[in-house]
């Protein structure tokens, strides 16, 4: 007997602790990107031994690559919060809002940084 599986798109109640698991947690365990992993050592690296926020990283590219893992892996290595944020798909109140934890926020500030 085949039993009827529901696949949907949309994330389901649970799948963050799932995804969470999933994921990889430290520069170590990400495939691939190794010239980009040691990059980020570096930065991470630097920034925390200065004491300083790091300098801005950009990542882009296509779903599925790793960019929110390799963000996640760094807010975390850094031990600062992490906020995910969908440009396609979030209204004018969820920008606003991580904008505004972020001016509330001194571990987000820059010598002269608009925010």
């Amino acid at each position: 007997m085949v039993e009827n599986r529901v696949i949907a798109p949309q994330k389901q109640e649970g799948d963050e602790e799932l995804y969470r698991g999933l994921r990889p947690q430290s520069l170590d365990d990400f495939v691939g990107q190794r010239s980009l992993c040691e990059n980020l050592r570096v930065f991470v690296n630097a920034a925390r031994d200065r004491k300083e926020a790091m300098d801005h990283v950009l990542l882009f590219g296509p779903p599925g690559l790793g960019k929110t893992t390799l963000a996640q892996i760094v807010a975390t290595k850094l031990e600062l919060p992490f906020s995910t944020l969908s440009a396609v798909t979030a209204g004018v109140k969820e920008v606003r809002e991580v904008i505004d934890r972020a001016r509330s926020n001194p571990l987000f500030r820059t010598k002269g940084s608009p925010i």
